[in-house]
């Protein structure tokens, strides 16, 4: 049954209908309201951040201001445009109306001159930067190539239509809204009550309200350190937005006293906010770190291990005290300090790991939607790309199968029901097929010791997925072991896309690039710990 009264739409209800979308909550005049002077002259955004921009964007994200009850609703949209506004405010204390009218003032970061390039899996074509745009100020390589895979836009080459077209801006920023970033989850489900925290979260004081969105945000920065007047500044926007469209504020507004959420290479830039002299106009700046020099890559590469649970390794692999540059942009590990357990991101799939033989240059993992979720849901994106991912090659114990769902007919070896799910049953094959006629399909390896187990019947679907597959790493070790013979420390250069040396002060890279050898003197034997003392020229 369909309606717009609090008859069909009130507590429970979790997919609105008839009339119930964004635009029936924040009209035009609302739109005015909240964002007074997005198009005052002194704004450089001026005339961008349309009412009719916004709502073609929010129609395209199935949930977004649409989920749960009205007061739901309402605070997920205030809450949506008191953060965006935060990131993009030309406000000042003394401004006309208080400065939380003037959010939606900035298009563009202030400080847009860096490129933004991480290195990984998404490339940064010559010319290309990827500075802070839109409401969300999206920044870095990586967060442009997956908004722009999931809104169907290539933004890895054409970054600036973030700041040239205003559906699309609108669009990444829903995107980040709606999407979980690392090990956090979405701004929208916390919200909209889709998530609960574990006793361990709540230990960490992530409580569900506005708090923990802007720990999800940029909590490394602004959170578990006291008061801060970002937060501050964020809460400030929440508040007058909610008395706009007539809401309470709900519980747990700060993040003061939370313990900051952290999330590796994909963690938000910090942010230094300042009053301009010239102007009072409240801007926001990148802020940036000169890139370590190599004799501080040899001390953070040489001897830090990454360890977690029942993982200990070093290179070719980063993470924890490894640095990015000591490893392959491919190999970076976390940590999930709630389970202990190691975890790895790759081409957008997140993985456990369970194990890994370094000699053998062996990675046993497991996706962490079937962990999770069981074989009924897989998430998006749903085929496995490792088996194609630099550096991986697939391993030779494994046995890859193919998951059907919802088949019109299926030769496979066995169907099975699927409970609480978008799909009715499932259908396993090891044969390598499209699978026509089905709602959806997913490739991905099983240990063949698993596979056999469960045509036995001795293991079940869910536990042979469980034990993950091998992936086997491709990488010069034997380059890293000259290196540590010579005195330098192994690490990545992405540039060249190989091993390279990072040598100690009064040490420099040889004509090989996997060697160290002294300053401006022939190359001694082999430096080790053991004639530390000696100094190269220069040295005090």
């Amino acid at each position: 049954m369909c309606g717009s009264t609090s008859d069909y739409c009130g507590t429970g209800c979790q997919s609105q209908c008839s009339g119930n979308d964004v635009g029936s909550i924040i009209t035009q005049h609302l739109f005015n309201q909240m964002l007074k002077y997005r198009n005052d002259s002194r704004c450089p955004g001026n005339g961008f951040y349309t009412y009719s921009a916004f709502i073609a964007a929010a129609r395209s994200f199935n949930g977004f201001g649409t989920t749960g009850n009205l007061t739901t609703r309402k605070r997920e949209l205030a809450a949506f445009l008191a953060q965006t506004s935060h990131e993009t405010t030309g406000g000042w204390p003394s401004a006309p109306d208080g400065p939380y009218a003037w959010g939606y003032c900035y298009i563009r970061e202030q400080n847009n001159l860096g490129a933004y390039c991480s290195p990984g899996v998404w490339s940064c074509p010559p010319g290309r930067l990827y500075y802070g745009r839109g409401p969300f100020q999206l920044a870095y390589n990586f967060n442009y190539g997956l908004a722009g895979r999931d809104i169907g836009v290539d933004l890895i080459n054409n970054p600036d239509l973030v700041a040239t077209n205003s559906i699309i801006s609108f669009k990444t920023a829903i995107w980040f809204w709606m999407t979980p970033q690392g090990n956090k989850p979405s701004s929208h489900n916390v919200i909209d009550g889709q998530w609960t925290p574990s006793t361990a979260e709540r230990d960490a004081g992530w409580l569900p309200g506005y708090g923990v969105i802007t720990n999800i945000i940029n909590g490394g920065a602004e959170c578990g350190h006291g008061p801060d007047n970002r937060v501050a500044d964020r809460i400030g926007f929440y508040r007058r937005y909610c008395d706009i469209l007539g809401v309470s504020y709900g519980s747990n507004l700060d993040c003061y006293n939370q313990r900051p959420y952290t999330s590796g290479r994909s963690q938000r830039r910090n942010w230094i906010l300042f009053l301009s002299a010239s102007s009072s106009v409240l801007l926001n700046l990148a802020f940036l770190v000169s890139p370590p020099s190599p004799s501080q890559l040899y001390e953070k590469c040489r001897d830090a291990v990454f360890k977690c649970g029942n993982i200990s390794i070093g290179y070719p692999f980063s993470g924890g005290d490894r640095e990015p540059e000591c490893g392959h942009p491919n190999l970076e590990l976390r940590c999930d300090d709630f389970t202990n357990t190691t975890k790895i991101e790759i081409v957008g799939i997140k993985y456990k790991v369970l194990d890994i033989h370094h000699e053998n240059r062996i990675l046993r993992i497991a996706r962490e939607d079937f962990i999770k979720n069981g074989s009924c849901r897989p998430q998006i994106p749903i085929q496995d790309s490792i088996l194609n991912s630099e550096p991986f090659v697939p391993g030779s114990r494994n046995t890859n199968l193919t998951l059907l769902y919802d088949c019109q007919s299926s030769s496979s070896l066995g169907i099975f029901p699927c409970h609480s799910s978008n799909y009715n049953n499932v259908s396993i094959t090891t044969d390598n097929i499209r699978g026509d006629g089905c709602s959806a399909n997913v490739r991905v390896p099983v240990l063949q010791s698993s596979w056999e187990r469960f045509r036995n019947k001795t293991l079940d679907l869910e536990e042979a997925l469980e034990t993950g597959f091998e992936a086997q790493w491709e990488e010069d070790m034997e380059a890293c072991r000259k290196c540590n013979a010579s005195g330098g420390g192994c690490g990545f250069n992405d540039s060249y896309n190989q091993t390279f040396c990072y040598c100690p002060s009064g040490f420099e890279s040889s004509s090989d690039p996997n060697e160290c050898h002294r300053s401006h003197l022939p190359p001694s034997p082999a430096y080790t710990k053991n004639n530390n003392n000696t100094k190269g020229e220069g040295e005090t």
